[in-house]
């Protein structure tokens, strides 16, 4: 089972980011451009997906994907199929700042795979504030 712990950005927010990269999605159609209703900000992956990764990493011989670094927490923009070089859009992207905002809950996701990713929120907690 594919479980991610994450957090929903605002409209608003939605619509800053969406408006950022824009410029991008017309220029790289060698990319797969997620829709901004499955944008979320994933803060830790858990359980087979998380595990899965650094066997197939060790399997290889190569570095499990965490063992240099932290996990860092992500939105996932666009995926590809085939390596691609995406420094650019990185590199546009790199100051970006949208609207600051308050998150007031925080979801378990079950990501499902296929054509397209779903996602199913199977619970939902709210934060604390003050």
């Amino acid at each position: 089972m594919r479980l991610f712990v994450g957090l929903a950005p605002p409209p608003a927010v939605l619509d800053d980011l969406d408006a950022a990269c824009a410029p991008f999605r017309p220029t790289r159609d060698d990319l797969r451009w997620t829709s901004r209703e499955a944008w979320h900000i994933t803060l830790a992956s858990l359980g087979d997906l998380a595990a899965s990764v650094t066997a197939a990493a060790r399997r290889a011989d190569a570095a499990p994907p965490d063992s240099s670094r932290r996990y860092r927490p992500h939105l996932t923009l666009a995926r590809c199929r085939a390596p691609a070089d995406v420094r650019s859009i990185v590199a546009s992207l790199e100051g970006y700042e949208g609207p600051p905002w308050t998150a007031e809950e925080i979801y378990l996701i079950r990501s499902r795979l296929g054509g397209h990713p779903r996602y199913e929120v199977l619970g939902t907690w709210k934060l604390r504030t003050g």
